[in-house]
């Protein structure tokens, strides 16, 4: 019985010490101040470059980068974090909704629309949906061409989209006029 109990111990301690280590490594947040956060796989250099761009005052506002995975973004949006959220092209579907983010007509042009991709409008079809050839993406815009950032060897294409549940409206449409144009 002893053997069983130590091992029961043991057990209870390896959980508690893998919550403290996932709690200490956790990504802090500014809560309550205005953040973009961006799911891609873009360096450190380029987010700076990013920031320097649309001239983010660093006081006020905050630039997260996390790795470009579904899962991770799906959090953050359950978590309503984020008043922009820019991710790498292949993340869109995954967050899409339209009922829950912003419509960006206003900043939309040639160079910067989101069309549905032949996989998206093949799996819409087959969800019954009614699609057309060309169909866009009506709350998601491009935020970056692929000769405005070096992205190294792989072209990258990163959209943004304004979720609804951000505090800060006005200043994200702002922050986002300053990415597409």
């Amino acid at each position: 019985m002893t053997r069983k109990n130590n091992l029961k111990a043991v057990v209870v301690f390896l959980m508690l010490a893998c919550s403290f280590l996932l709690a200490s490594c956790q990504q802090q947040t500014n809560d309550g101040e205005f953040q973009i956060l961006v799911f891609s796989t873009i360096s450190e250099d380029t987010l700076t470059e990013m920031k320097e761009d649309i001239k983010l005052d660093q006081e006020s506002a905050d630039i997260l980068l996390y790795p470009s995975v579904a899962e991770r973004l799906m959090i953050e949006i359950v978590r309503h974090s984020g008043d922009i959220i820019i991710m790498d092209r292949e993340l869109l579907a995954t967050a899409y909704d339209s009922k829950e983010i912003y419509p960006l007509d206003e900043f939309r042009d040639d160079n910067n629309t989101v069309a549905l991709t032949d996989f998206e409008l093949a799996a819409k079809q087959a969800a019954g949906e009614e699609v057309e050839i060309g169909q866009i993406y009506p709350n998601a815009i491009r935020v970056s061409y692929i000769d405005k950032y070096d992205f190294g060897s792989t072209p990258l294409e990163l959209v943004a989209i304004i979720p609804k549940y951000t505090k800060n409206k006005e200043m994200a449409f702002s922050i986002l006029e300053r990415l597409v144009h």
